[in-house]
């Protein structure tokens, strides 16, 4: 048999069966069959054939054996030729069994002033793998599972649970039907950046540095009255890379469950961070709460004074060539990578450090960078005299001093800060949201006025307090470096005279 270019294929894959139709003679001739090897090398008359060897190829797909009469492969061939094509591709599959797949190509082929058809039928490893997924996996777990060849932007949807109430189209072109679909059940805040990252030229850029594509979505089901958790994820399917399975699944349970252990956790974690006499942060609850804070405080400082100075290069270079900066814009554009996607609804509440009270627990750091030098201040507290009280009046006395300077410091506190007893007699207080280092000046006068009215039995005993304060500002965004200074600060308000506030420590100090 004279062999071309467009059974080169065949070598790549398990032949079932290779056919040679004459229009003219309504003849076939057997190449190969290995279903019916009997059959090999001889000749056949091509309408009977069809009602014998075709019916067993073929037997779940009555169909196909209409396609392939003399009569509408003449049909086909002349309507491929004025297309300019050669070949005709069909993907079969056994409707018994989804693992039964097969590729079935008709190639025509002029020769010697004759059109044969070479009909090739073989067994697709891929498909019936995939189909295999399907079968086993998506539809216990799945609510929709959608092939998509990269190609041609086109989708098939292979599975879909009939329980929920956001499903695609089963096929189509898939930018066409993605904008339509998420405009219809995506929330507005999330609909273009859902459908900028799910476009298939963007999930292929990602798939090309990563493995899979993973994000987590939400939406209110009104007819069970919950708020489900979807989990959507995209993955490259065999070695060319033409094809993305995009599947997802429901994630609510696994989410409650989940949610139920981190609160769990936050409230061991808060009685193992709270002072249990003042209701503060113990001393490393303080500490824990203070150094993240500041870390992200100065990762805040840091962002703004970078794109303070690149806008400040960029001024500089307002002198370039206009065709030069547009040309330099275009190809930024052209280069940019696309983002990593980010979880619209992570399945773990972000930040799930404890809480304690209300007022200590930071609900949106990002607001804290609002302000221009995104400054916070320390604040560390002594109380005077505290010793006198346990002296004269026994331990119940000075707990109840430590419970009304507690009492005092939450007063004075916005959401964003905290405040921790840090043992005996000593608090501190990290002050978050600051116009200005005055402000902190005068919170701590605050506190150390009403320490100042706290009245202890017969009145013998005054307690104030002494008071240090160091700035971000001033001395940057490491906690043990402040503390340390407003410690000296204390040191030195004890050394002057006690009931005071000190911000500077000279040299000589």
């Amino acid at each position: 048999m004279e062999r071309f270019n467009e059974l080169e294929f065949l070598g790549n894959k398990l032949c079932i069966a290779l056919l040679r139709v004459d229009f003219d003679a309504d003849e076939v001739y057997v190449i190969s069959n290995s279903l019916r090897e009997v059959e090999n090398g001889r000749t056949f008359n091509w309408t009977t054939y069809t009602l014998t060897g075709i019916q067993n190829l073929f037997s779940s797909n009555p169909s196909i054996r209409q396609e392939l009469t003399s009569n509408a492969l003449k049909r086909a061939a002349i309507e491929v030729q004025m297309n300019g094509q050669r070949v005709i591709h069909k993907e079969l599959m056994h409707t018994a069994e989804l693992s039964a797949m097969y590729n079935l190509n008709i190639i025509f082929k002029n020769e010697h002033n004759k059109l044969y058809a070479y009909i090739a039928v073989s067994r697709d490893n891929d498909q019936r793998l995939l189909h295999s997924i399907v079968k086993t996996f998506v539809f216990n777990s799945c609510d929709y599972f959608v092939k998509i060849d990269v190609p041609t932007d086109q989708f098939v949807m292979l599975a879909a649970a009939q329980s929920d109430t956001a499903v695609p189209i089963l096929a189509g072109c898939y930018t066409e039907e993605m904008h339509r679909y998420n405009k219809i059940y995506v929330a507005p805040e999330d609909y273009q950046y859902i459908t900028d990252i799910m476009e298939v030229k963007n999930m292929v850029k990602i798939l090309e540095r990563q493995k899979k594509l993973v994000f987590y979505s939400g939406h209110f089901d009104s007819k069970s009255g919950v708020y489900k958790r979807k989990k959507l994820e995209a993955r490259y399917f065999g070695n060319n890379k033409n094809v993305i399975l995009l599947y997802r699944t429901d994630i609510t349970q696994l989410y409650n469950q989940e949610l139920q252990k981190v609160q769990r956790l936050e409230k061991m974690l808060e009685r193992a961070y709270t002072d249990a006499l003042t209701g503060l942060l113990n001393h490393q609850g303080m500490e824990n709460r203070a150094e993240s804070l500041l870390e992200h405080l100065g990762v805040i400082a840091k962002r703004r004074f970078s794109n303070i100075a690149t806008f400040d290069s960029k001024q500089d270079k307002t002198s370039l060539k206009t065709e030069d900066t547009a040309s330099t814009v275009e190809h930024s554009q052209d280069d940019a990578p696309i983002e990593i996607p980010r979880p619209i609804s992570a399945i773990l509440p972000i930040g799930s450090s404890p809480s304690q009270t209300p007022e200590l627990h930071p609900t949106n750091l990002e607001d804290i960078g609002d302000y221009n030098d995104s400054s916070c201040a320390l604040i560390f507290i002594d109380l005077d005299n505290f010793k006198a009280v346990n002296d004269k009046f026994g331990h119940p006395a000075g707990d109840e001093v430590l419970r009304q300077t507690a009492n005092i410091i939450k007063g004075e506190l916005q959401s964003y800060d905290c405040a921790g007893r840090m043992g005996g007699d000593e608090f501190e207080i990290l002050l978050t949201k600051l116009n200005n280092n005055e402000q902190a000046i005068e919170i701590a006068q605050h506190i150390l006025e009403r320490v100042e009215a706290i009245y202890i039995a017969d009145g013998s005993v005054q307690v104030s307090c002494s008071i240090g304060i160091a700035y971000s500002n001033e001395h940057g965004h490491d906690y043990r470096t402040l503390v340390d200074y407003a410690d000296k600060c204390v040191y030195l308000a004890k050394a002057q005279g006690k009931g005071r506030i000190i911000t500077k420590v000279n040299a000589e100090s």
